[in-house]
């Protein structure tokens, strides 16, 4: 009897704890989009570890950009992942469509290449969205084989997954240009 008591109290004290904001809303997630690509030839494979993206975007929250450079968070609008995981595993998949590589965002054993990001901008805002990184592609045994940078733009309406999507085309415009590099590399008679 005493223990049906001490359940009961516990029960009645720890549902206090629980609390209904009448005033919050919803949180909206989001995800970079890229197709789903499997490959056709089976080596090398293309090692693309997490991109390096500056600091203010290392939150859950997506980080929008004022017109004076000003950031605003907003905890209602998330990213399902990590943004940095999520632009390399973006970035992997659409090179996997254009080259038919294998990509992966864990260290192969055998013989593979290493596509190192590094994003500098990666801007949501009311003008759209702005992409500009530096890549650094090399041999498993740390052999620069090319390096490069870009920057990408897309128009989009300042909704939350206007600019997803219009980011997710500048990812895939980027992996594109690192394609056309992969595919220079590996088709060469010399490697």
């Amino acid at each position: 009897m005493r223990l049906l008591t001490i359940l009961i109290f516990s029960s009645l004290w720890l549902s206090g704890c629980i609390v209904f904001d009448k005033k919050s809303t919803s949180v909206n997630f989001y995800q970079l989009s890229a197709p789903t690509a499997s490959p056709k030839i089976e080596s090398p494979v293309v090692f693309i570890p997490r991109a390096q993206i500056p600091s203010s975007l290392r939150r859950p929250s997506m980080v929008l950009t004022e017109e004076k450079g000003e950031l605003t968070l907003n905890d209602n609008t998330r990213w399902v992942s990590p943004l940095d995981r999520a632009i390399s595993e973006t970035i992997a998949r659409n090179i996997t469509q254009d080259t038919h590589l294998p990509t992966t965002n864990q260290t192969p054993s055998d013989n593979h290449l290493v596509l190192l990001l590094d994003v500098s901008e990666f801007t949501l805002g009311r003008q759209g969205a702005t992409l500009q990184l530096s890549y650094r592609l090399e041999t498993d045994k740390g052999e620069l084989i090319k390096q490069g940078y870009g920057k990408w733009e897309n128009k989009a309406n300042s909704d939350p997954a206007s600019l997803v999507k219009a980011q997710s085309i500048n990812l895939a415009n980027a992996a594109a240009e690192i394609s056309q590099v992969i595919i220079n590399h590996t088709s060469s008679p010399a490697r």
